[in-house]
């Protein structure tokens, strides 16, 4: 069935032949990977702290392995995963810390290809991944377009798509500088059955404003009531300073006053994106 990330992915589907659909159960899982001073990942689990050797092993392939490369690093490793889920999400979030969306991706190709179950943590994982890569930027189609590409087929895992998956997605394409995407994505959500919050509002706002897109921006913005979303600090500062960016020096310092109406503190941020849209429109005086 067609849906706006459908057809959204439908147009970056040539640059990122690595997202092929993967299939998979959801199960639980949760345990964590730590980076310990001296060193090296290590695994926090039920038998206590030991080295997370598949971790160390997949880092060491650089940012973009292929699967068979990914593959060969897992080799003895998928068989313990089958038993217990949270390994692959410990393994999988230190990806993500690491800032390596490519390898954690092709990790869930290799647990597909291995019938691993993959779960709602896992995909979590895998989105986190994208959307902290996002900040690099140096992806011929970016990893917006990864996370994109995942959520899109959460259905094919079975697991759901939740809000925070939803807007980690939107995040990653707010930090790959598309706000369209973002745009695309939020009003998306709805086709999951889900309600934007403010974080996920917050990302568009901010993705429209990194475009230079204040009239989006604050369409943005009008819509949040509607949604029952109360705009914060953040939106509110995203849009003054789209609208300083756009010459629009009056919008700004509306949005500015607006803040207390919204019981939205202004901070640093916010006093710094009126003060340049001032000084943008040449206004020095009160």
């Amino acid at each position: 069935e067609s849906s706006p990330c459908g057809e959204l992915l439908g147009q970056v589907s040539m640059l990122m032949p690595w997202t092929a659909p993967l299939r998979a159960h959801p199960r639980h899982g949760g345990a964590l990977c730590e980076q310990p001073q001296g060193g090296g990942a290590t695994r926090v689990g039920p038998c206590g702290r030991r080295p997370c050797a598949e971790l160390n092993s997949l880092l060491q392939l650089g940012e973009a392995p292929d699967r068979a490369e990914v593959g060969a690093a897992l080799a003895g490793t998928l068989d313990a995963w089958a038993g217990n889920p949270r390994f692959a999400t410990a393994t999988l979030s230190g990806l993500a810390r690491e800032r390596r969306p490519q390898v954690a991706l092709a990790v869930l190709e290799c647990m597909r290809g291995a019938a691993v179950e993959v779960n709602a943590f896992h995909c979590a994982a895998a989105l986190s991944a994208c959307e902290k890569g996002s900040r690099q930027g140096d992806w011929t189609a970016g990893p917006w377009a990864c996370a994109l590409g995942l959520l899109h087929r959460f259905p094919d895992f079975q697991v759901a798509p939740d809000t925070v998956s939803c807007n980690a997605a939107v995040s990653a394409c707010e930090k790959g500088g598309q706000w369209r995407a973002a745009l695309t994505l939020l009003g998306s959500i709805h086709g999951f059955r889900l309600a934007p919050d403010v974080i996920g509002c917050n990302a568009a706002v901010s993705a429209c404003e990194k475009g230079g897109r204040w009239q989006s921006a604050l369409a943005v913005l009008g819509s949040m009531p509607d949604l029952q979303v109360v705009p914060d600090v953040i939106s509110l500062s995203a849009a003054v300073s789209a609208c300083g960016a756009a010459g629009r020096w009056q919008l700004a310092c509306a949005l500015f006053a607006a803040m207390l109406a919204y019981r939205a503190t202004p901070n640093t941020v916010s006093y710094n994106a009126a003060i340049g849209a001032c000084e943008a429109g040449g206004r020095w005086q009160p």
